[in-house]
């Protein structure tokens, strides 16, 4: 790896790190953000609808123009199978309670705030999906120790939006019924013993990144 951090997320203490403040393009590990911020400002019950564009987004996970998820279903698809047509609906129906005639810049503005509120010193965020924007521009930037914080925030304080990503597959339902088939994108997810959750990303601009939390049954 080019960066690395570890962690214990109980006491802080940093087991190994290289070129952990290093910023490099984070790829679709972007999503763990996506699913914080949007759970922080999506009303409990609203429903999610999935827009032409996102839909339009690179990439195919299944979803249909009309459809309409919970937030914490289509956050589970999101990070378990790293669907972009779902991120970018979680980040435009946030979005919309910001601004609504500028959903998409509103919700990668608040994702930048909370970036600077959780510490994160060398991340920014310029799409809620974490795809390239072009060919040496990419959808976020940030640095693995920045990365291992906002792994470390969510385990302690949204542990229920990594249940998901822990798991092989899954399977999401709409609000009408409609089946999905998720599969997580880290190929080897059974193979970590006691993983808590997991997000992998890639993109041309990052190649492969991967930010994993496992209990290491150790007191």
């Amino acid at each position: 790896a080019e960066s690395a951090f570890a962690i214990d997320v109980d006491s802080g203490q940093v087991f190994y790190e290289k070129e952990a403040d290093k910023k490099r393009p984070l790829a679709t590990i972007t999503k763990l953000m996506t699913a914080l911020v949007a759970k922080e400002i999506i009303e409990e019950g609203e429903l999610v609808p999935i827009t032409a564009a996102a839909v339009e987004q690179a990439g195919e996970s299944g979803l249909s123009i009309g459809e309409r998820f919970s937030y914490q279903k289509l956050s589970d698809l999101v990070l378990l199978s790293s669907s972009n047509d779902g991120a970018y609906a979680l980040g435009a129906a946030a979005g919309a309670a910001l601004n609504p005639s500028s959903p998409e810049d509103a919700f990668v503005k608040a994702m930048n705030v909370r970036a600077r509120e959780l510490g994160l010193s060398a991340t920014t965020f310029r799409n809620p999906t974490g795809l390239d924007i072009s060919e040496d521009e990419a959808g976020a930037y940030g640095s693995a120790r920045d990365v291992a914080k906002l792994m470390s925030y969510t385990l302690l304080n949204y542990p229920e939006l990594l249940e998901e990503t822990s798991k092989s597959e899954s399977t999401i339902q709409s609000q009408s019924g409609e089946s999905h088939e998720a599969n997580n994108t880290n190929l080897v997810i059974e193979e970590i013993t006691q993983v808590i959750g997991s997000k992998t990303g890639y993109t041309t601009l990052a190649g492969g990144n991967l930010v994993v939390a496992f209990d290491a049954g150790l007191d």
